[in-house]
């Protein structure tokens, strides 16, 4: 025998059809009342007295009870009704496959048809045809449902997908990546507060708010793919699945929806009660497309169809195990090695890989015990083991631990006082407190040795500039002596004879007034000169090159030498304290050649090597003798080049005869590592002389 249609009577009873495979089996349409049966085997055609069970010749397929109490029934050839035993044709509704039947607030019925589409059967008779294709499928629906609140129809595809159509066109449309379970959408029922549920291949799904979540095998399911779903008079939600049927508490099918409404994480597990082969509940793959499959009578009991016949639950009256199975911890295996599972016992810090065995016994059904289990100080909460017996720990920390275990019976009582064992992890030498106390203390006295070490590294920087702005503030003090106050005392002595000269030779004043001119734009051009000096290609930004082609150009307007200046090798950057100090050294040997020398030409080369630069002036002047220059009391210029050069590691030769002009050679590093070692201990050597 197959089963077709199944629906509920007005009065409370339970209807479907049953339809076999042999000749002469045709439709016989049983009613369960208050749990008594009545048949009702409709007659041939509507003009025949005998009940061959046929309807018109035809096997029925899907049914549907209206409003007004009529059984619509549909064969692969016409639509009808069953009214007083017999089978009445609706001449206007195109025959063919009808998977599902659905019914509106005003009467009208609407029909999915397999190959004709979409019915819409109208209370007065009137028929309109909406084809798949017209709602953006190639595949008929399997599943309709009529929307109590906003009366538009909700629509599930037999490849998938999930359309609410209302004012005749396709409002929404939900998908696998909407949230809706993948696969066929096999049912569809309505809450009362409006909820939709969606029974499919990849699970039960919930519509609400125009958001979807799906309950699958991760949530507790014994599998996903869901027939259908029906709620008893308790509000418990029964799934028929694959796997078996489900029974489902409203408390957990509210936790898990709060969860999901509250935007929570949706892989929440429930706790539910599973009827299989063992209960007596027969599982299948494939429900077949014939719709409702399921129906719930005044009584209470649900009325759902395998294949191959009928089934009825009564969910008032589940026998159910009230004995807890006790819980035992077996064994326990330290890395690999079998050991009693003594109260208290001490594990060494290598012993890395932990195994507990634990069983539990059940004389019903035992494959059906589940666990959870704890371990107190590791674990924040229970851990779902489902039917699995072992559980493994590894790199657990020294400390104190409780492993407790909890077991439930085949009908989800659980045992929650359950076994529990004590043990605790040895620290190493490392791992105690006395140990990590005094790293604490070391890495506090490092901390406390770099700052040291830093604090000095910055008093050390801040000495060295000091001495360096206390030697720059003594050369301007030298300078201004030796040029612009020498040459403002001679202009004051210049005037003073040209008043005595005006009084007896006022012819020779202008003549000597012309020389004081002179001098004065002499002394200005030499104090812009020196104001330039001041300048720190540091502050600039220009680099060493430019800036001392810019100094070379001021110093031939400045000066009746002529200077060149050429760069060789391929310029680069390097330290700024390099930069600086050669370019003091430039400074000081061109004012030198232009002040004391009378050359005539002056030249600066600057070549770039590999891992140094060598910085060249030379001259054409007179020259001078280097043992008594070095000798020469209150002139530090030789000195001076001598100290620059050794701060940044770097060499000075000056080689000079008197005659034969003057040759000034720098050579330094162009890394500022070994720079910064030699100011270090330069600037430790003045502090430490001060």
């Amino acid at each position: 025998m197959e089963t077709g249609g199944l629906s509920e009577e007005t009065g409370g009873a339970a209807s479907w059809g049953l339809r076999g495979n042999g000749a002469g089996e045709g439709l016989t349409i049983l009613v369960a009342r208050y749990g008594k049966w009545r048949l009702h085997l409709p007659a041939s055609s509507a003009g025949s007295d005998k009940p061959d069970g046929m309807l018109n010749g035809a096997y029925a397929g899907s049914l549907f009870q209206d409003s007004r109490g009529r059984i619509g029934a549909s064969t692969l050839r016409e639509f009808g009704y069953l009214e007083n035993g017999r089978f009445v044709p609706a001449k206007t509704v195109p025959g063919g496959a009808v998977y599902s039947m659905a019914e509106d607030a005003v009467g009208n019925l609407w029909i999915a048809n397999k190959d004709q589409g979409l019915i819409h059967l109208l209370r007065e008779g009137e028929v309109q045809q909406i084809p798949w294709a017209g709602l953006g499928h190639q595949d008929p629906a399997l599943a309709l449902a009529v929307d109590p609140r906003q009366g538009g129809l909700w629509i599930g595809f037999y490849r998938g997908g999930l359309e609410y159509f209302a004012g005749g066109q396709v409002q929404a449309s939900y998908t696998a990546a909407n949230g809706l379970g993948e696969g066929r959408v096999n049912g569809l029922r309505f809450d009362p507060d409006g909820t939709l549920w969606a029974a499919t291949e990849g699970g039960l799904s919930r519509y609400k708010n125009g958001r979807i979540a799906t309950l699958t095998s991760r949530n507790g399911l014994p599998c996903d793919s869901t027939h259908w779903v029906m709620e008893d008079d308790a509000h418990s939600f029964w799934l028929y699945t694959a796997c078996g049927l489900v029974r489902m508490a409203r408390s957990e099918l509210d936790a898990w929806t709060a969860a999901v409404d509250g935007g929570k994480a949706m892989n929440r597990t429930l706790h539910i009660m599973v009827f299989d082969n063992a209960d007596g509940v027969r599982s299948m793959e494939d429900h077949g497309g014939y719709t409702p499959h399921v129906a719930k009578s005044s009584d209470g009991k649900l009325w759902f169809l395998p294949q191959d016949g009928a089934s009825v639950i009564d969910p008032r009256h589940i026998p159910s195990n009230k004995l807890p199975p006790p819980v035992q911890i077996e064994t326990v295996k330290i890395d690999g090695k079998e050991v009693p599972a003594a109260e208290g016992l001490a594990l060494s810090h290598r012993n890395n890989d932990l195994e507990i065995h634990y069983t539990a016994l059940s004389l019903t059904i035992p494959e059906r015990v589940r666990f959870r289990y704890k371990l107190e100080g590791k674990d924040s909460d229970w851990q779902d083991a489902g039917t699995g017996r072992p559980v493994f720990y590894g790199g657990l920390a020294p400390r104190e631990y409780r492993f407790r275990v909890m077991a439930c019976n085949n009908d989800g009582l659980w045992n929650e006082a359950g076994a529990a064992w004590n043990f605790s992890i040895v620290p190493a030498y490392y791992q105690t407190l006395w140990f990590q106390g005094l790293c604490v203390l070391a890495a506090a006295g490092l901390a406390w040795l770099w700052y040291r070490l830093r604090l000095h590294q910055i008093t050390t920087r801040l000495n060295l500039l000091y001495n360096e702005r206390l030697g720059e503030r003594a050369r301007i003090a030298r300078d201004l002596h030796d040029s612009l106050l020498q040459s403002l005392a001679g202009v004051s002595l210049q005037l003073h004879g040209i008043k005595k000269q005006a009084a007896t030779a006022p012819e020779k004043t202008v003549s000597l007034i012309e020389h004081v001119r002179e001098q004065v734009d002499l002394s200005f051009r030499e104090v812009r000169l020196k104001v330039w000096n001041l300048r720190s290609p540091e502050y600039e930004g220009q680099g060493l090159a430019p800036t001392l082609r810019e100094f070379t150009e001021r110093i031939g307007v400045a000066s009746t030498a002529r200077c060149g200046f050429t760069v060789s090798g391929q310029p680069r950057p390097c330290a700024p304290e390099v930069e600086e100090e050669l370019l003091r050294i430039a400074q000081e040997a061109i004012n030198n050649a232009g002040k004391h020398a009378q050359a005539n030409q002056i030249r600066i080369d600057l070549e770039y090597g590999a891992s140094s630069l060598t910085l060249s002036i030379s001259d054409d002047g007179c020259g001078f003798d280097l043992e008594e220059g070095f000798r020469k009391s209150g002139h530090w210029g030789l000195k001076n080049m001598h100290e620059r050069a050794a701060q940044i590691r770097g060499k000075c030769t000056i080689t000079s005869a008197v005659g034969q002009g003057t040759r000034i050679e720098i050579s330094a590093p162009l890394s500022s590592w070994s720079l910064r070692n030699t100011l270090a201990k330069r600037a430790n050597s003045n502090s430490g002389s001060r």
